[in-house]
């Protein structure tokens, strides 16, 4: 039987540390962008066995129309296109505005309650084989380690990384095997990221978009 996977993408954790490492210096994090679709259907192609992927689930946050309308236009416009695709299920939450907002940035509340909840509750009602996180939040561990010792399901967790041996130009997200708790991270923290061309871009302010790479996306399957 093919196993069924779904990749749970904490959107704005992923994106920002990708920004980070790859992006221009200086540059606004709102020109960095992800396509959850083809960065899905890397994962899932790159398994040792044949896999189905049948949901690409992305948390984010929503701003609020009232005091962001750009980008709350921008979050619906960008929503609606993934869920179109029929492979994405996008679960937003309200972002919270402290008061010193705006020179203090709205943050984003209960994303990582909202995955952990949803990682557990979909194993729980045999909707996946296979689950692969792409997050750096520790703070999702917990659910990790439970779905594991339950045996409920495979989990698995992506992250931007590289191998410590290899040059710049080889860094590469990699898929690392659970339980390992110190590895629900980004890697090794590498100071650049080249970012697989189809998967992640960066635009510079002059509008001409940066040489990426595509990643050799490493799988070890966790038993």
């Amino acid at each position: 039987m093919t196993p069924r996977v779904v990749v749970f993408l904490d959107y704005q954790n992923v994106v920002l540390l990708a920004h980070r490492r790859f992006g221009p210096v200086g540059a606004a994090n709102r020109i960095a962008n992800l396509d959850p679709v083809k960065l899905g259907r890397l994962i899932a192609s790159r398994r040792n066995t044949p896999s189905e992927l049948t949901r690409v689930r992305v948390y984010r946050g929503l701003p609020n129309p009232l005091r962001e309308p750009i980008a709350a236009g921008a979050n619906d416009r960008q929503a609606d296109a993934w869920q179109r695709t029929g492979l994405v299920t996008t679960v937003r939450r309200p972002l919270r505005y402290p008061r010193g907002w705006p020179e203090i940035p709205a943050q984003e509340k209960g994303i990582d309650v909202s995955l952990a909840i949803d990682v557990l509750r979909l194993a729980l009602e045999r909707h996946y084989d296979v689950g692969v996180l792409f997050s750096s939040d520790t703070d999702l561990l917990p659910a990790v380690e439970t779905l594991t010792e339950l045996k409920l399901a495979r989990i698995e967790v992506a992250a931007w990384t590289r191998h410590t041996a290899a040059p710049a130009a080889q860094h590469r997200p990699a898929v690392v095997p659970l339980p390992v708790p110190s590895r629900l991270r980004v890697g090794d923290r590498p100071d650049r990221l080249l970012a697989p061309a189809a998967v992640a871009t960066v635009t510079p302010p002059n509008g001409r978009t940066g040489a990426n790479l595509w990643p050799i996306l490493e799988r070890r399957e966790c038993h």
